[in-house]
């Protein structure tokens, strides 16, 4: 047997962009808010986010988007002050795309109402208006048969998250911050429970 490289070709393979945006500084659009109810009633708003447009030929979107796309979450807004807080923050948003004199129009007398109306017509007075966030996460790492499977939860910072992108502020994360980059060693799930529920959800 001979051996020798003569015969070896080496073709790199073109690497195909994540379908999913990931934790970091990154320029993104809300596409939709969602409101999640927890058991005891709290709820809690989801941003349904999409970045930059991926040229890649090999690029392929979920459900058609040109960008990855991803889902990031607030606490549970249970106290007055966390609810100011969760208005206050979109107020920034808005400033960050340009579209505040068309987000203030969005008022109600309680914060229920506040939040049916921010599903409904939020999303189309975000759409298509691009801004410089910091998206943090909660890194779940499962281990299953020896692999570790992770998952993040995304969120945005308390301070300094967001800025036009006309602008550079010097927005930064850190990874060394747990308010920015967090990890949690989760229990391996029952198998047979994955199995009847279906397939599997999305990586964050």
């Amino acid at each position: 047997m001979t051996f020798t490289t003569k015969t070896v070709k080496n073709e790199e393979k073109p690497r195909t962009a994540s379908p999913y945006i990931g934790y970091g500084v990154q320029e993104l659009k809300i596409n939709s808010f969602a409101v999640e109810k927890a058991s005891t009633g709290s709820k809690r708003v989801v941003f349904h986010v999409e970045g930059r447009p991926v040229t890649s030929e090999n690029f392929q979107g979920v459900d058609g988007a040109k960008g990855p796309v991803g889902r990031i979450r607030t606490i549970y807004l249970k106290s007055d002050d966390a609810k100011k807080e969760f208005v206050s923050n979109l107020a920034k948003i808005a400033d960050a795309m340009g579209v505040r004199d068309r987000f203030d129009e969005i008022e109600a007398d309680n914060f229920d109402d506040y939040l049916d109306k921010l599903a409904e017509n939020g999303g189309s007075i975000f759409k298509g208006n691009f801004a410089r966030f910091v998206v943090a996460t909660t890194r779940q790492i499962t281990t299953i048969d020896g692999k570790d499977k992770i998952k993040d939860r995304f969120s945005f910072p308390r301070y300094n998250f967001v800025e036009s992108v006309e602008k550079d502020n010097g927005l930064t994360f850190d990874k060394t911050k747990a308010y920015h980059y967090k990890e949690e060693r989760m229990e391996a799930p029952d198998m047979e429970a994955v199995a009847v529920t279906g397939k599997e959800d999305l990586p964050f």
